[in-house]
């Protein structure tokens, strides 16, 4: 019977390019189903009337915020390659930072953008793929630790009647305790800037918490700002999950979900996180600039298509 199994695996092996394209399809499935429950359960024309209202003044200082979130993300980033000794400078960091977010959002294959990347800064710059798969994996390690931190607190500004709910504050000590001892067991090296970089990390996700405040104040939310702020940081959490495009459908998800929950609009998470998927999107797209004019590190052989063993590694190593 084994033998059998093995056979039909075999006989339907599939190459990195139908692998990648396989996972697209299932990736965009999957996105359309969650974002057609989500209009399923609420009313649409709300989320019009919203949009229609919106004050656009209000919607270029959340871009600027959630920008400068990116380039504190980069300089986050950073950190992590002087430790591994990865040669690159800061500017060419930002701007492969800015070309790895666009293929996040619109190259939703088996790749990605932090695949993409190792491959490409291990080629360039002589650094095995594993260093640098550690240094991004590490990287995002952060963000969420500073993403459950800031939740709490938001969770605790929110007005719900939950018994020892300030028992919580209690993971604010403890998460960053627990991310120290992960990389002294782990990641050693990392320990020289694990400060600096949850400094950095609680930085960003501050800054995206001030740019989706942004967003509600022009679409006139001012009650309850905080728990839609809460449902923000979780909606962001769960779009880590890679089963979406970007995303897109699974935040639209936790935010209806959540709704229902604290007793908020879903009409006004729906319309914060599009919008906000759309500013990030914005962000995202200035980073096709260094696929039509490359920097100095994706010059001669680095920008030739990544060939299918190379596409293969990093659809592995995007996988782990």
């Amino acid at each position: 019977m084994r033998g059998i199994f093995t056979k039909i695996k075999k006989s339907i092996r599939l190459t990195a390019w139908q692998k990648a394209f396989l996972k697209t399809t299932i990736k965009v499935t999957v996105t359309l189903a969650l974002l057609y429950w989500v209009f399923s359960k609420i009313e649409t024309k709300q989320v019009l009337e919203l949009y229609k209202e919106a004050n656009l003044w209000l919607l270029f200082p959340a871009l600027l915020f959630f920008f400068a979130s990116q380039v504190i993300a980069s300089f986050r980033l950073y950190h992590f390659f002087e430790v591994i000794k990865l040669n690159i400078s800061r500017r060419n960091n930002f701007r492969l930072y800015l070309l790895g977010m666009f293929y996040n959002l619109f190259l939703p294959g088996g790749i990605g953008g932090d695949g993409y990347k190792v491959i490409i800064l291990s080629k360039r710059c002589n650094v095995r793929h594993r260093k640098i798969f550690w240094a991004l994996f590490n990287d995002r390690l952060s963000g969420l630790v500073a993403v459950g931190i800031l939740t709490v607190l938001l969770f605790i500004l929110v007005p719900l009647q939950i018994k020892y709910k300030y028992l919580t504050l209690v993971l604010i000590i403890l998460a960053p305790i627990a991310y120290f001892i992960f990389n002294r067991l782990f990641f050693k090296e990392f320990l020289a800037v694990w400060k600096e970089v949850l400094y950095k990390s609680l930085a960003i996700q501050s800054l995206q918490v001030i740019s989706a405040m942004f967003i509600l104040f022009s679409i006139g939310i001012t009650s309850n700002v905080q728990g839609y702020l809460m449902l923000f940081l979780i909606s962001s959490l769960v779009s880590v999950i890679p089963f979406t495009v970007g995303g897109i459908g699974a935040r639209e998800m936790a935010f209806v979900i959540g709704a229902n929950l604290i007793g908020s609009k879903p009409e006004v998470c729906v319309a914060l996180s599009l919008i906000f998927y759309f500013i990030s999107a914005i962000v995202s797209l200035s980073g096709a600039l260094y696929i039509i004019k490359p920097i100095d590190l994706l010059s001669s052989e680095a920008t030739e298509l990544i060939t299918a063993p190379e596409m293969k590694k990093a659809e592995v190593l995007s996988n782990e």
